[in-house]
């Protein structure tokens, strides 16, 4: 599954130009706790966190008592974005995502284009939502996973779930393990087939 095809969040970006206080106002009704910050182009360049721009903007900031407001009226976007940025392509697949925000601990990436350009942002969420689907997790059934101890035993477990009359819509080879979601009303006939065929049954969890 491609990043393409996941319904994320429409990119609400800012301008690395603007001002910080008018970012903010820009973006202070949108529930998202970071934002893609963009050339005039339209290119992603950085990462600002709303927190900072609020802090900025507020008239209760702790800076502001510093008698720095000149100074923050001219601050830019740009002046205190975190240009070290990470994103995905819309060619990226749903498990690429995944390992860049793990590898780096972001929350969001924003998601770009060929040319660079910002046309989506996914967040955490996002993923953990089309992992699920991917799975099979949302359908009624049964999952169950079984010890594998040869690479073909894949093939033996498909084999014995379609002889059972069952529907298998998930199944994934992971280690010792294979992995599957099987639906309808011959799921457990379907694991008592895999227990005839000499399967070791790991866990099983009906799904309702």
């Amino acid at each position: 599954m491609y990043v393409s095809e996941l319904n994320s969040a429409r990119a609400v970006s800012v301008s690395c130009d603007m001002s910080a206080a008018k970012a903010y106002q820009q973006i202070e009704d949108v529930d998202h706790s970071k934002f893609p910050v963009v050339d005039k182009e339209g290119k992603l360049v950085g990462i600002v966190d709303k927190d900072v721009l609020e802090d900025i903007s507020s008239s209760s900031s702790p800076f502001k008592e510093l008698k720095f407001s000149s100074f923050l009226s001219q601050t830019k976007v740009r002046d205190v974005m975190n240009g070290n940025v990470y994103s995905a392509k819309e060619t990226d697949t749903i498990w690429e995502a995944s390992l860049t925000m793990k590898d780096h601990r972001v929350s969001i990436l924003p998601v770009v284009d060929e040319e660079n350009r910002v046309v989506s942002v996914l967040a955490r969420n996002d993923l953990f939502k089309a992992l699920l689907n991917y799975t099979g997790a949302k359908y009624t059934g049964l999952f169950i996973s079984v010890e594998a101890k040869e690479k073909t035993d894949i093939f033996d477990v498909v084999r014995c779930i379609e002889e059972a009359g069952a529907e298998l819509k998930f199944i994934s080879a992971y280690h010792e393990k294979i992995c599957l979601k099987v639906l309808g009303s011959k799921a457990e006939a379907a694991e008592a087939a895999l227990k005839e065929k000499g399967f070791k049954i790991i866990y099983t969890a009906a799904v309702n």
